[in-house]
């Protein structure tokens, strides 16, 4: 019997992805051959009559439609069987990543070469996965965040934290608000404007990975979704007119396209990050006056492509092609011009004397002028550091830290065959430590801390 029609087509419109994201053809092929989908002179046409890997998927993907109605369950089961997670999740979503996530080695275990990146460099001394994105790690994965009870050197930084001392305050509960702006339709750019603005596909694993962190670190969390130019600057206004005074702290995280120094909305319109962050300025927001505020710009910044300086990439891992406009790693910039107006007015009066543009900290996923990568599945590999980093580390340091770990994350990923990278960078006029201090709540005294604290082993 022939493959089913809906099969047909899944393999029709995954066939990007599916070549983007097959790493051990040679093994998939074999493995087809040895539960007899295919046949030997089949796999020797695949393996042996074409040149690239990319053309022997290409001829794999020609060839199943035709091989019978079991061919799609006996394809999927090859990929799980290869580790071939990713692949196998275009065609039944959800349940390659599932299977992934029940082979996942021990946080000991050394991990696999994500298909998607690669790192070409000297041997890593640190606990961070070697290859960036690790295909181990799925951002929606969040568990609870260990809470640092038993060091008591965390204990007492959180204590003085409560007395302005060299530590920032982040006892309250909820710790304060995070708001994140997901701009992933781009339609109106295109049809009134004629941009060239893809939608962010796989935008929305950040969005939701991001929402759970947040939750488990205390924050409140507000989202908000496809935001025109306009509407990011009023949501944003009406965020600085919040009252402020009950929590200790504020972040605001943005997802979108962007350009030099500035993020688009929807509507193709520019939001420059500089009067994004002057709004929640010492001036503009009282109530935030002495208190850290955070932003996090998941965005290009222009169009350069890093290709780093490590000379030549390995051509053993050069079959996969880099394409901005299918599914995939996608390139994350267009270009802008328009200025945004932003009406600030001041509420409170605040206690604390301090320089107007003080206790801010903005994490930019790329430098000046570069790209960003996101993958279409997993979401971009900033936000994919983040959320590891952050659970991973958040209850023993601080974040500067933690963000510098981000960089060196990030900074492993490369498009194989390409030879291109990205780099993270921050900056921080922060005056004093900030922790996040996961569960630690003021009213809990040392001898009433519990002592059977379950610390989740990190994935």
């Amino acid at each position: 019997m022939a493959m089913e029609k809906a099969h047909k087509e899944i393999l029709r419109t995954n066939r990007s992805t599916l070549v983007d994201n097959i790493g051990n053809i040679e093994d998939v092929v074999n493995g087809l051959y040895e539960n007899k989908t295919i046949t030997e002179s089949m796999k020797e046409d695949i393996l042996e009559g074409r040149t690239t890997k990319t053309e022997k998927k290409r001829a794999l993907l020609d060839l199943l439609p035709r091989r019978g109605q079991c061919a799609f369950d006996d394809f999927f089961n090859v990929l799980i069987a290869c580790s071939e997670y990713t692949a196998a999740d275009c065609l039944k979503p959800g349940q390659g990543l599932a299977a992934m996530r029940a082979d996942r080695p021990s946080a000991q275990s050394v991990p696999m070469v994500p298909q998607s990146a690669t790192y070409v460099t000297s041997p890593v001394e640190d606990d961070l996965p070697r290859f960036w994105p690790d295909q181990h790690y799925n951002a929606m994965d969040v568990y609870v965040l260990p809470v640092p009870f038993e060091d008591q050197g965390m204990w007492n930084r959180f204590v003085k934290s409560g007395n302005a001392d060299s530590y920032y305050c982040m006892q309250k509960n909820p710790r304060g608000r995070v708001l994140i702006i997901n701009n992933e339709d781009f339609s109106t750019a295109r049809n009134e404007k004629e941009m060239e603005l893809e939608d962010r596909q796989g935008s929305h694993v950040d969005a939701t990975s991001l929402d759970m962190l947040f939750d488990q670190l205390s924050f409140t969390t507000v989202l908000e979704k496809n935001l025109t130019k306009e509407r990011i600057v009023s949501t944003l206004d009406k965020e600085r007119q919040v009252n402020h005074d009950s929590y200790d702290c504020f972040m605001c995280v943005i997802l979108s396209h962007g350009t030099g120094g500035g993020v688009f909305g929807v509507d193709g319109e520019v939001a420059y990050i500089q009067e994004i962050t002057d709004m929640f300025n010492g001036q503009n927001c009282r109530t935030l006056v002495g208190k850290p505020k955070l932003f996090f710009i998941q965005a290009c910044q222009g169009t350069k492509q890093d290709r780093g300086s490590a000379g030549t990439p390995d051509p053993s891992v050069s079959e996969v092609s880099l394409k901005f406009q299918k599914l995939g790693l996608k390139d994350e910039t267009k270009s802008g011009s328009t200025q945004v107006q932003c009406e600030t007015q001041t509420d409170s009066v605040a206690e604390e004397n301090v320089g107007t543009r003080a206790d801010m900290f903005v994490a930019l996923a790329t430098t000046p002028d570069y790209l960003s990568y996101r993958n279409t599945m997993r979401g971009t590999w900033f936000v994919q550091a983040i959320t590891y980093i952050f659970q991973k580390y958040a209850h023993s340091e601080d974040l500067l830290s933690m963000m510098t770990k981000v960089n060196n994350l990030v900074s492993r990923g490369e498009i194989m065959g390409k030879g291109l990278k990205q780099v993270s960078i921050f900056n921080s006029s922060f005056r004093k430590k900030f922790y996040f201090f996961p569960g630690l709540k003021a009213d809990v005294s040392r001898e009433a801390r519990p002592s059977n604290q379950i610390h989740p082993t990190n994935s």
